[in-house]
């Protein structure tokens, strides 16, 4: 079991909020929107893991998601944002889980002119979680609201590795068994069972293998549309 060493979460959310289809007011001296000052999530106790939400949107700040050790975690994020050039941003947004480590799971392209607007969903390595969320909140534009959870799944993979273990002993069993069958009735029958544990220690190791799969890789969906605010 991949054990996760403590993980400060921190994404970003402009103070002003404005809809996708609205024009985006006049920026501010310094080009960029101003950003808020953190405001921490309940930190995960040691026993218990965390599993929850911080979200954020204009005029709340800046959530951050504190993670104990020792706990699988499904960790996802959501960054809806505003650019003047959604192809690209979403573009960058590419280059950005690439260079992480981590792939494109969807990404939409759709529009033209002023009615661009783009849909990305990438994959990132959950230990490099927190630099994807960091480095996507550098890319030109303004973040509308932007999310994070964390679904603590550490009882349900550990129960699967126990009720895995019990099968291949199971298995085990039957193949002693089998080696000991003197009649052609006897090697059909344990066969059969056989058969049949082999069928559960696949299911659970394909269920197994679902999991770490999502704890060991993070997702996070950045839907964009158009602005006609230059940063």
């Amino acid at each position: 079991m991949k054990t996760m060493r403590k993980l400060a979460l921190l994404i970003a959310a402009p103070l002003l909020l404005a809809a996708c289809a609205q024009s985006a007011n006049t920026p501010s001296a310094g080009g960029k929107a101003d950003y808020a000052g953190s405001a921490p999530a309940p930190a995960a106790d040691a026993a218990s893991g965390y599993s929850g939400v911080a979200s954020t949107t204009a005029n709340q700040g800046i959530p951050t998601v504190v993670v104990t050790a020792d706990r699988n975690l499904i960790l996802t994020a959501k960054i809806d944002m505003r650019s003047k050039d959604p192809w690209a941003t979403s573009d960058r947004a590419q280059a950005i889980a690439s260079g992480l480590g981590g792939d494109v799971l969807n990404l939409t392209q759709s529009g033209s002119g002023d009615t661009r607007s783009a849909s990305l969903t990438i994959r990132v390595p959950s230990s490099r979680f927190a630099d994807a969320l960091q480095q996507l909140r550098t890319l030109e534009g303004e973040i509308q609201t932007s999310g994070v959870s964390a679904q603590d799944v550490t009882d349900q993979f550990v129960d699967l590795q126990a009720r895995l273990a019990a099968k291949q002993a199971e298995e085990q069993r039957y193949l002693t068994i089998l080696t000991k069958a003197n009649t052609i009735d006897e090697i059909l029958k344990v066969d059969a069972s056989l058969s049949n544990v082999r069928t559960q220690v696949e299911q659970l190791t394909g269920q197994i293998n679902s999991i770490k799969q999502r704890t060991d890789f993070s997702t996070i969906s950045a839907p964009c549309c158009r602005s006609s605010q230059t940063w």
